[in-house]
């Protein structure tokens, strides 16, 4: 069944919470205006909200506590806006310019539509729950992100409550040239994430066949629709979803204080 963009991006957000929910350890806490849901432990705090009646609460009462609730973590306060925000978007990015917040950065998702079976090449993802080996392949192609490596070393040994989150290895022969994940939740949406190409190894093709190869998996799980995010400005993954047929859906931005 044909789904209108507004429903499918209602359900890709509430799979993204469910994603974050089992892959960051994030901490709900209720509110009068509903919930906040505290993201990124060890890096930033992004705090997500769900208000039950939006129009009953001025965004300078919601954004008060906000505050405290990042004031209590000790964390610098962010928010992340997502299409549902877009009503009152402009009147909300007024008031956080003018409370210290300043734009850290947008996020592109890109979706690919009722995805075909792909050739992958000779490249083979071998699914893996050995944390250690996942973290040292990360930390080879992105050394810059300790805190995060940890935190995949973790997810990948002890997985995910909230979504089937699966990691794989890619090899070409015997040697590993990166690594890729999936994450798939219960109404078959699905999301690739941490992808990864070794620096000896780059600039051969490898993303769009490790892509291609998680996609078929994600497939083969039964997804019509498959999601990925990328940071506004990285042209090179930007490249690659369109290579891969995926299309620009939604952006998200992210403002820190």
């Amino acid at each position: 069944m044909d789904m209108s963009d507004q429903d499918l991006s209602a359900r890709y957000w509430e799979m993204q919470k469910s994603f974050w929910l089992g892959f960051f350890i994030p901490t709900f806490t209720e509110h009068a205006f509903g919930k906040i849901m505290m993201t990124y432990p060890g890096e930033f705090l992004a705090l997500i909200m769900e208000m039950d009646k939006p129009e009953a609460w001025e965004w300078k009462e919601v954004f008060e506590v906000l505050d405290d609730v990042a004031a209590r973590w000790r964390y610098n306060p962010g928010v992340h806006f997502n299409m549902s925000w877009k009503q009152s978007h402009e009147v909300v990015k007024s008031y956080i310019k003018d409370n210290g917040y300043r734009h850290d950065k947008t996020v592109k998702n890109y979706l690919l539509n009722s995805p075909d079976f792909i050739d992958g090449g000779d490249i083979k993802l071998v699914k893996t729950n050995d944390g250690d080996v996942f973290k040292a392949l990360y930390l080879q192609c992105f050394n810059s992100h300790p805190v995060r490596a940890q935190m995949l070393g973790h997810t990948v040994k002890r997985g995910m409550n909230n979504v089937q989150n699966d990691f794989f290895i890619a090899y070409k022969g015997e040697e590993i040239v990166g690594f890729g994940a999936t994450a798939i939740d219960e109404q078959k949406i699905g999301y690739y994430h941490t992808l990864g190409v070794l620096a000896p190894f780059r600039r051969n093709g490898y993303a769009s066949q490790i892509v291609a190869g998680l996609c078929d998996h994600m497939k083969s799980e039964g997804c019509s629709h498959i999601f990925t995010a990328v940071e506004a400005g990285n042209k090179t993954s930007i490249a690659l979803q369109e290579k891969m047929g995926f299309s620009l859906f939604e952006d998200w931005e992210i403002w820190l204080k």
